[in-house]
């Protein structure tokens, strides 16, 4: 089992006991993507959106996933709404560092 299957694996244990949990939520979206399981993946921030996650990161992963999928204009969507919403320039910088540096290890497996 890879380390991304194997973080998947606890995230979705934690899940089941904290299941209205929108960081726990997000961080299993976060999980999925980098599985490439894109619809678990937004299904997932949608709950945690709904739930309450501070919305700056969840549209930052929808963009991610949109663009992913190789909906760009969806993604430029979601991206505007991540930036309409931000309410820390650090927080998004450390995402998006995030999802570089995983999408460049998974690349290179």
């Amino acid at each position: 089992m890879g380390k991304i299957q194997e973080a998947t694996r606890y995230l979705q244990h934690a899940n089941t006991f904290m299941p209205n949990n929108p960081n726990n939520q997000l961080a299993l979206s976060m999980a999925m993507v980098l599985d490439k399981k894109y619809v678990e993946a937004e299904s997932l921030v949608n709950q945690a959106m709904q739930s309450g996650v501070e919305k700056t990161n969840a549209f930052l992963i929808l963009a991610y996933i949109q663009h992913a999928q190789g909906h760009q204009e969806k993604a430029l969507e979601d991206y505007n709404l991540a930036q309409q919403n931000q309410s820390s320039a650090l927080r998004q910088d450390v995402l998006f560092r995030f999802l570089y540096q995983s999408t460049r290890s998974i690349n290179a497996e």
